[in-house]
Parts: C-alpha cells; structure tokens; sequence
C-alpha cells in the first residue's frame, strides 16, 4: 500500500511537471531573437520576421518594418509615428525621424532605449523616453552625423 501511494505521488509530480502549466496572463511579453513580442503572436513567421540582419536593419527588423512601426511608451501609450530612417555610412540604421503626437513635429530619434515589441500583425518600437522628452530631441532638419543620410 505504501509502495503504491509512493508511486502515485511520484506520477502526479511528473505529471505537474510535464505539464505546459496555467496560461500566461494578458499582455505578457516574451523575447524571440533579441526582440520582444506579445506571446499570442510568437509563430514561426513572426519569429522569421526579428531575424532581418545586415545594412537596413535594427532590432531584427527590416527597414520597412520599422518604417511602419508606431513610437509607443512602457504602457502602450503612442507617442508617434516613424516617418524615415537614419541610415549609417555603413548602411546600419542608427536613427529614427518620428512625428510626435499630434505635434506635426519631426525629430531625430536615437535608437537607445527602443526596442521592438510585435502585437498582432504589427510591430510597436517601445521607447523609455516621455512624449516631452522626445519634443526636445533634435529636429529633422537639424545637421546630422557625418555619413548619415535619411531614407524616406
């Protein structure tokens, strides 16, 4: 009898720990290749989309996907809107021009502290930076870095 309910226990840890557990709580985020996506879109092609490496590329991502991604805060606020890309001597994007708000105000936005976020079909670049933070980056038109032009 013994015997048996020590085996009975000892199937049920294994089964609990086999087990893929409960379901992870809305708007819990998980990283695949260095770029962090809502987990209901980690699929095989998304995963295939944060893989983009070489010139044109940042956070995983093709020039095109960032061009088309929204400027949202750590709550999921959107501060913006990406407009053109700052691309390197090297072809590396190393920058972002981003309307802000409902400002008409494009700035030049660095890539510290953005990361992409994928939500849906779509992919969010998160920045740490508050929308006043972001008014007082330099404007589009300001002198840029030696070799670095704007892709629009």
């Amino acid at each position: 009898m013994v015997r048996e309910m020590f085996w009975v226990s000892g199937m049920a840890i294994f089964a609990a720990a086999c087990s893929d557990g409960p379901p992870a709580p809305d708007g819990t985020e998980i990283v695949r290749n260095g770029v962090v996506m809502a987990e209901d879109a980690a699929t095989a092609s998304d995963v295939a989309d944060a893989t983009a490496t070489g010139p044109g590329t940042a956070f995983g991502l093709t020039a095109d996907q960032i061009d088309d991604a929204e400027l949202v805060d750590g709550s999921d606020a959107e501060l913006g809107e990406i407009e053109h890309l700052l691309i390197g001597a090297d072809g590396a994007v190393v920058g972002l021009i981003a309307e802000i708000g409902e400002t008409d105000r494009d700035v030049q936005v660095p890539l510290t502290g953005l990361r992409a976020v994928k939500r849906g079909g779509d992919w969010d670049l998160v920045t740490t930076m508050t929308a006043e933070q972001l008014l007082a980056l330099p404007n589009e038109d300001a002198p840029l870095a030696a070799g670095v032009t704007v892709r629009r």
